[in-house]
């Protein structure tokens, strides 16, 4: 459980966020939290479900940290902010030229998340789906 804590909190620190802003984005209560630490007993598959919706992670990163792994935070989540970042870096841009050159890249980035997101998403096949090269 501290561990899953410690990358909790690494990744509260990365949003800005409280324990508390973390429960208002659906993720377990700060005592649910603090009882789980205390009592150094899991947390239920429903609440590291909703931990990793409300963190940014990818599904199952909570479950891979308390297996010893690390989270995996979703390439949108990663892209939606890089284009906050652009779209705030544009309003305070006064050379049109770095204006037209921030929106390209925005755009380019936002091409590449919706392909990667295809990409990782896409349905896993099955290991008899997979072509036999010994056919042809």
């Amino acid at each position: 459980m501290a561990r899953l804590l410690f990358f909790i909190q690494h990744r509260l620190v990365q949003l800005q966020w409280t324990r508390n802003t973390l429960a208002a984005a659906g993720g377990p209560s700060p005592s649910t939290l603090r009882k789980a630490h205390r009592e150094d007993r899991e947390l239920a598959e429903r609440t590291l479900a909703r931990l990793d919706r409300a963190l940014g992670w990818q599904p199952g990163s909570a479950q891979r940290v308390m297996a010893g792994g690390s989270p995996s935070v979703r390439i949108s989540e990663q892209v939606e902010t890089a284009a906050s970042n652009i779209d705030a870096a544009l309003k305070g841009g006064e050379d049109s030229g770095v204006r037209h050159t921030a929106a390209e890249l925005r755009d380019f980035l936002m091409t590449v998340a919706r392909q990667l997101d295809r990409f990782y998403t896409g349905p896993a096949r099955a290991p008899g789906e997979v072509a036999d090269v010994s056919a042809c």
